[in-house]
């Protein structure tokens, strides 16, 4: 993965460009459980940031679909984060993404990013 392969627009608030860019290091180095923790972290900030609220992170994700005009489908894939606490996480039969889902997901967020916070011409 090149530096460049994993961008965001340069008018995404800074908390976001952090967490995108921990996520990508994270998989860069194979940090899966890192780049896992920064989208989960990034999704719940995008979230707030674009004052989209819900009972929990899965409604949050599904109001986000409203809010862009990226592909319906792509945010199945973002549906598919699991949190820590998850029962099936704890109880070690959940074995993680894997990084071509990781890959995916930075890219959805990259365009979800990019749409909303675009960068100037």
């Amino acid at each position: 993965m090149t530096s460049s392969e994993f961008k965001i627009s340069d008018n995404a608030p800074e908390s976001l460009q952090d967490l995108y860019e921990e996520a990508a290091a994270c998989l860069q180095h194979g940090y899966l459980t890192g780049a896992s923790a920064c989208l989960l972290l990034l999704n719940t900030e995008l979230a707030e940031l674009m004052e989209i609220f819900g009972e929990n992170r899965e409604a949050r994700i599904q109001a986000l679909r409203e809010y862009t005009n990226a592909d319906p489908q792509l945010f199945d894939s973002l549906l598919s984060l699991k949190r820590y606490d998850d029962e099936e996480t704890e109880s070690l039969s959940y074995d993680g993404w894997s990084n071509n889902q990781l890959r995916q997901m930075l890219k959805i967020y990259s365009e979800i990013i990019e749409e909303y916070y675009p960068n100037s011409m």
